[in-house]
């Protein structure tokens, strides 16, 4: 992760996904699961 900078500021933003199964259908399946897996594994090895 990289710290941003402004003029009199310094700030790193991180993302905190909580997931909260409300309801028992899958919603995260073929190609999306498949994408986000990807993108979770790329953000995983930063």
């Amino acid at each position: 992760m990289e710290y941003k900078h402004s003029r009199n500021q310094v700030f790193l933003i991180n993302y905190h996904l909580v997931w909260c199964p409300k309801r028992r259908k899958k919603v995260l399946v073929n190609k999306i699961a498949k994408r986000l897996k990807e993108i979770f594994n790329q953000v995983a090895k930063k």
